[in-house]
């Protein structure tokens, strides 16, 4: 699981950031179509299904974030040359998954304060 940041690492740091815009989209977009349909309860459903869409987005983002985390630990203290490269991008992939895990919290955020329609 770990050699994605070492064999294939413009994913291991793009990952969590394309999760964070996938989650962007559903949230947004599913909450347009409800407003726009004639569903009766309206605040639930978009609530139920934002839920859903954080919780896969963050379990994503996590196991995103683990996996640079061991990569980085596991490699120890630089020793000069090539091996740098997979401490860079496992520290870089660490940080873009926390960046992603914020982003995925404050796109959720309105959709359970906020009313989904303003009629």
């Amino acid at each position: 699981m770990t050699a994605l940041i070492v064999r294939h690492p413009l994913w291991a740091l793009t990952l969590p950031v394309l999760v964070w815009a996938a989650h962007f989209l559903t949230v947004y977009a599913f909450a347009a179509l409800v407003c726009v349909s004639s569903v009766a309860q309206r605040h639930g459903l978009v609530a139920l299904a934002s839920a859903v869409s954080t919780v896969i987005a963050l379990a994503l983002i996590v196991a995103s974030g683990v996996m640079a985390w061991r990569v980085r630990g596991a490699r120890g203290t630089p020793s000069g040359g090539d091996e740098e490269m997979p401490d860079f991008v496992a520290t870089g992939a660490l940080l873009s998954a926390i960046l992603a895990g914020v982003g995925v919290v404050w796109v959720a955020a309105p959709v359970f304060v906020l009313p989904p329609c303003i009629p």
